[in-house]
């Protein structure tokens, strides 16, 4: 539900509601979720970093990629995650280490 409301909510362009929407849908997984409920998690964290660039949340972004980055089972599945991670690291000022961090990722596709 909280995931509904949040796609609802980008939609809507209020990305402060969808940032607290995905983070309480993330405080709501169980403690075994990224085993038993993967996809779901999946979105949540990813959206979440997603949504913490556009409201200037860069530390939440770099807690939600790890998390993803922690838990994905394929490379393709952390996608998401970094590309909103470069993003947070633009939005700081540190563009070198977002161009750094960017052509990585490239590197590896």
């Amino acid at each position: 539900l909280c995931l509904s409301a949040g796609i609802k909510c980008v939609s809507m362009s209020n990305f402060r509601a969808a940032f607290q929407y995905f983070t309480k849908g993330v405080s709501l997984l169980g403690s075994n979720a990224w085993q038993s409920q993967y996809s779901l998690c999946l979105e949540l964290h990813n959206s979440v970093a997603e949504v913490s660039n556009t409201i200037g949340a860069h530390e939440q972004n770099f807690e939600h990629v790890e998390e993803v980055l922690a838990h994905a089972r394929t490379f393709d599945d952390t996608l998401r995650a970094r590309a909103a991670k470069v993003h947070a690291i633009g939005g700081s000022g540190e563009f070198h280490e977002a161009l750094h961090e960017g052509l990585s990722i490239l590197e590896q596709l």
